[in-house]
């Protein structure tokens, strides 16, 4: 893992005056947005063992990460896809939170950091979960892979952020719009990258675990 301080020279010298936890915060917050809308950081998650009548299971989340996104659950070696409570209800009916047995088909999320199986199981098997992750609000750390290719791009996407600051000595919307556009550009390109598996940008980098 890269401190993020390590890219405060890449912006703070384009954004005279600002204090330093204000650029701090903007650089994690763009790392933070890089790694959540592109999806590039996808690492295995910690295994869970179900147990017999139990359907919700906590999600260990590596130290100094969030969840972005699951991408992929397997439940003794069968993959999973993903559903709502909704879907569920209409294809099994207001009773379809009391099936048991095999096999299990499906998995909901509750946009935090447990996950809920269908059906209920009635034995014990192993789920193996693949997520893709971003940095936490408190993280000082980044994932080294990011490093290089898009080292650049999370500068330009602190500088936007502090640029864009109304009434401040560091304002430059000029700036400001063109830091957004290389941003955003590489976002675009590493979500496309990502989403269709070219080169291996999406990277199973190791996690260290709470």
């Amino acid at each position: 893992m890269s401190l993020l301080a390590d890219l405060e020279p890449l912006v703070i010298p384009e954004c005279h005056g600002v204090p330093y936890p204000i650029a701090q915060s903007a650089i994690r917050d763009a790392v933070r947005e890089f790694l959540l809308e592109t999806g590039i950081w996808i690492d295995a998650l910690q295994a869970i063992n179900t147990e017999a009548d139990v359907t919700e299971y906590a999600l260990t989340k590596p130290a100094d990460c969030e969840i972005a996104r699951l991408k992929s659950v397997r439940v003794g070696g069968r993959l999973c896809d993903p559903t709502s409570e909704d879907a569920l209800d209409e294809e099994h009916g207001d009773q379809w939170d009391q099936l048991t047995g095999q096999p299990i088909k499906y998995y909901t999320r509750d946009g935090g950091d447990h996950l809920s199986l269908f059906r209920i199981p009635v034995s014990v098997q192993e789920v193996k979960v693949r997520a893709a992750l971003t940095i936490s609000e408190s993280a000082t750390t980044y994932p080294d892979f990011l490093n290089t290719k898009h080292k650049q791009a999370l500068a330009a996407g602190a500088k936007s952020k502090l640029q864009f600051m109304t009434g401040t000595p560091w304002e430059n919307p000029s700036a400001a719009l063109n830091n957004a556009a290389f941003f955003q550009k590489a976002k675009d390109s590493a979500a496309t990258d990502a989403f269709h598996g070219m080169n291996g940008t999406a990277r199973r980098v190791k996690a260290r675990f709470i």
